[in-house]
């Protein structure tokens, strides 16, 4: 409905008014009908007598003259304020009141066409001949008109105006709550634009102070100054999260939040949680424990984003009031149907607690109770409610138990759906044995439950006392079991070391702090010690003792080159549309002396398995007009010589899109990314065939220490760990830095054509590619977009991606130094002006046959040359060219070369 006009069948619908017009003529045996403003019909007639419905109504003319008859009879009727009677131009008699709402008439209730006498013959032929019809026959039709008397016609308008009242007010009604909704919309909407815009607004020079005080701390500065930057850093961060909160609330309270459910794997994103919620604890004394019950269904069906905010706005609130003691994330389940299960969440805290009297404010708006007393703890006040309402939305319930200074339960139950029922969890018991010495009780207990949970036959030391006897007397008692021993770092002592050094068939375990640099400062080198960091739960369990299970073979861990096999007979292609991605997969394959290829596109995977075989095919999940999916389709239907050719799935959703869905698909497996060295390299192995595995010497060793570069705000360590090598991280990177520009501008460019798959996709790419390097607060930045993007959230979406093309242009200024230098060590070769158009014509003839490896081999050839700025210029265009494909573009980039060259 527009704001200033005012639509009748917009605020009463149509079988209504015909109803109620029915009702009238039926009862009256009057004719009767109901129009718009204009006098327009827009019900059936009733009781229309032939004289109007088959000849003056029928023609133009006697139609024009009806309506405005009818027009001036409403507003006679407005003018006297009650119904009108009125002869009409033919000489009947009838009778109208307006339908009013606020003050103005939007229809008219007509009804009458009767006479109270004979019918003027001279006039009744007059209009016949103005209006084009039989003059006789409509002199014939008019004397078969009703004849009523004026008490019985003033009876009939009476009643007709007081139905005219109740559909007035009928009207009214429902316009004024339609305006009322219109002008809640209207203030939403203003309410909506003007948090996004104050996100812009303020976040843009929060990134900007942030950025700053990062740079500034990189600099040699007095220790007093460091702090006071720190202090400025802590909170312009702050300050961001508070808006993260307010915005997140605004879209809960208008409605605009949905949640989109998918498949996820729940023991993998409480996993997660908790490591995220370590880094927030380093500097207490809190042990965080993931106690969680090994039979949870292993694949579900739900919005995992949500889950994963409220587990962190919970989690967040726990860590903000326990200074010691534990925070314990509990996670169970009981059956609802057949196909689904109520999830049982608790977050168990030692903190501060919270007053009875408080109890009722937790979950308010804006609220914090006990202020006075936590008048120094950050935060909205928003997170609970948040967390309350997201839970609602699922259709689950929320609720908190506390004890005043003793601590804190919070609670949510949340149904959802089953996908896969086998147990998260499973430990083979039969062939093992368990030796463990905890000095912290909360990981003492949450073990002693893990492992009574499994049978597992297990002892528990009190300290390290009398080492080697207890563990050679233990050792009897295992028999043939296969023994682990889980040592927390606080107990590590040479007793333990000369155990493993004596005992290379038992595997030491140990547990150290999340923060811990326990291998570099002891520089410990034993082959059957591993070092596990917090925090605890039966996954770790898991992992250490189903080591095929969770690809974590022993023969890949903890080295940099060492993978005990290499496969110089194979053949590997990687499809990525991101060349990141794809430089990351071929430096981690290097080592195996394989023969890798690579292709951009789902297009030209086909093309390349067109005309070779290979033995693995590493497909991306989300790419560009034909996706991982699609592509893994069209080669399973088309192609029956690849029916028994695993294809892995490369793809950064690994919680909310995980095996099963790929399985089912037509894949065999996946590898989540950021890609890790060690997952990868363990798949690798697994697909391969057998006779195609060339075994080597086991050089593996403990890594010694590298010094690892500083790099703006990079975990450099983490990024160098996940791959495997200093170089090719440096290689990485300076692909990163390349390509910054270019993706910058791409994603804009999908902004600007409403292309917001295409935005998602790209979005999601940079989350990884960000994440390789160790930019972990952009990665994170960019899954942000990525969910914004899936929802359609196009105002957030135009808010936000400003403030991370801040972030990620950024690192042209941060990374030049370090880039730059890379790239000036790379030795250049001078070319002649002959060799330069040998290349040309190549690349030319290759455009003309659409041959893209062509021209990406000779690109890659170029690279090498030593070239002048403008050629430097037009080798970067070229480049750019050659990954789109753009095979056109490539030649004519040759030629404008060629040109500068003569």
């Amino acid at each position: 409905m527009e704001h200033n006009e005012i639509i009748l069948t917009e605020l009463i619908d149509l079988d209504t008014l015909q109803n109620i017009q029915d009702a009238f003529s039926n009862l009256t045996g009057m004719a009767a009908a109901i129009t718009d403003q204009k006098g327009i019909l827009i019900t059936k007639d009733n009781n229309f007598c032939n004289f109007c419905k088959k000849f003056t109504r029928n023609t133009e003319e006697g139609n024009k003259r009806c309506q405005y008859c009818i027009k001036y009879g409403a507003e006679y009727a407005l003018y006297e304020g009650e119904y009108s009677i009125y002869q009409c131009h033919t000489g009947l008699t009838e009778f109208s009141a307006p339908i009013i709402v606020n003050g103005e008439p939007i229809g008219c209730f007509v009804g009458g066409q009767v006479t109270e006498k004979e019918l003027d013959e001279e006039l009744i032929r007059k209009t016949a001949e103005e209006i084009g019809v039989n003059p006789d026959e409509y002199l014939a039709a008019s004397k078969e008109v009703s004849v009523a008397e004026r008490k019985q016609i003033d009876k009939a308008a009476s009643f007709l105006f007081t139905l005219t009242n109740i559909i007035s007010d009928i009207a009214y009604g429902k316009y004024t709550a339609t305006k009322a909704n219109q002008e809640l919309e209207l203030a939403s909407q203003l309410k909506s634009n003007f948090l996004a815009n104050m996100s812009h607004e303020i976040r843009t020079p929060m990134n900007a102070i942030i950025g700053m005080a990062e740079l500034a701390l990189r600099e040699d500065i007095p220790l007093d100054a460091r702090n006071y930057i720190n202090q400025i850093k802590s909170s312009g961060r702050s300050l961001l999260t508070l808006i993260n909160d307010i915005l997140d609330f605004s879209k809960i309270e208008s409605g605009k939040l949905d949640l989109i459910t998918e498949s996820y794997e729940p023991v993998s994103l409480f996993h997660d949680v908790t490591n995220i919620m370590m880094t927030r604890i380093q500097d207490k004394d809190i042990e965080l424990i993931l106690n969680i019950k090994p039979d949870l269904p292993s694949m579900l069906v739900g919005d995992a984003n949500r889950i994963r905010q409220i587990l962190i706005n919970l989690l967040n609130n726990a860590t903000k009031f326990t200074h010691k003691g534990q925070i314990r994330l509990s996670v169970d389940f009981e059956p609802e149907t057949s196909d689904s299960i109520i999830l049982k969440v608790c977050v168990e805290d030692t903190g501060i607690g919270i007053k009875k009297e408080d109890l009722g404010k937790l979950f308010k708006s804006f609220e914090q109770v006990d202020s006075k007393r936590n008048r120094n703890i950050e935060g909205t006040g928003l997170g609970l409610a948040i967390s309350k309402r997201l839970v609602n939305l699922m259709g689950g319930e929320i609720s908190v138990k506390s004890v005043y200074d003793k601590g804190s339960k919070f609670f949510f139950n949340i149904p959802q759906e089953v996908e896969n029922e086998s147990d998260s969890i499973i430990i083979n018991a039969e062939k093992v044995a368990v030796i463990a010495v905890i000095k912290n009780q909360y990981l003492l207990q949450q073990m002693k439950k893990d492992i009574s949970r499994t049978k597992i036959f297990s002892v528990f030391l009190p300290d390290t006392e009398n080492f080697k006897q207890r563990i050679r007397s233990l050792k009897k008692q295992a028999g043939n079991k296969k023994i682990y021993i889980f040592i927390e770092e606080f107990f590590l002592c040479k007793a333990f070391i000369e155990t493993l050094q004596a005992c290379p068939d038992i595997q030491g375990i140990l547990i150290s702090g999340f923060f811990s640099d326990i291998n570099e400062n002891r520089k410990l080198k034993l082959q059957n010690l591993l070092i596990i960091k917090k925090p605890w739960s039966v996954l770790n369990l898991a992992t250490i003792l189903n080591q095929e299970r969770y690809g974590t073979e022993p023969e890949l861990q903890g080295t940099q080159t060492g993978f005990a096999f290499t496969a110089p007979q194979a053949n590997i292609l990687l499809v990525d549309d991101n060349p990141i991605n794809l430089t990351v997969a071929e430096g981690l394959l290097e080592p195996l002396k394989m023969h890798v290829e690579t292709a951009t596109s789902g297009k030209l995977a086909l093309e390349k398995i067109r005309t070779k075989k290979y033995d693995i095919i590493f497909m991306d999940h989300m790419m560009p007009e034909m996706d991982g999916i699609e592509c893994t389709h069209t080669i399973r239907n088309n192609f029956p010589e690849y029916n028994n050719i695993p294809i892995i799935a490369l793809t950064a959703n690994a919680i909310g899109n995980i095996k099963t869905m790929f399985l089912k698909e037509g894949m065999n497996d996946f590898v989540a990314k950021p890609i890790e060295v060690k997952i990868f390299i363990a798949k690798v192995k697994q697909w391969l065939p057998k006779e195609k595995i060339v075994k080597t010497e086991n050089d593996l060793q403990y890594l010694e220490r590298v010094d690892y570069p500083e790099i703006a705000d990079l975990d450099v360590e983490q990024a160098v760990d996940r791959l495997g090598s200093l170089e090719l991280f440096n290689k990485i990177l300076n692909e990163f830095y390349r390509t910054i520009q270019k993706k910058c501008s791409l994603i804009e460019n999908f902004i600007k054509e409403k292309d917001y798959k295409s935005y998602t996709i790209e979005v999601h790419a940079l989350k990884s590619s960000a994440k390789q390097i160790g930019a972990n607060e952009l990665s994170e930045m960019a899954a942000d977009l990525e969910r914004y993007g899936k929802e359609m959230d196009i105002p957030f979406i135009l808010a936000k991606t400003p403030e991370v093309f801040d972030k990620y242009h950024s690192y042209t200024e941060l990374l030049k130094d370090y880039c730059g230098q890379q790239e000036e060590e790379v030795q250049k070769t001078a070319v002649s002006p002959e060799e330069k158009k040998n290349a040309f014509d190549s690349i030319i003839s290759a455009a003309e046959n659409l041959d893209i490896d062509t021209i990406e081999t000779a690109v890659k050839e170029m690279s090498g040359w030593a070239l002048e700025e403008e050629e430097n210029r037009l080798y970067e265009n070229l480049k750019e060219a050659s990954e789109n494909m753009d095979c056109d573009r490539a030649a004519e980039i040759c030629k404008e070369w060629a040109s500068v060259c003569k």
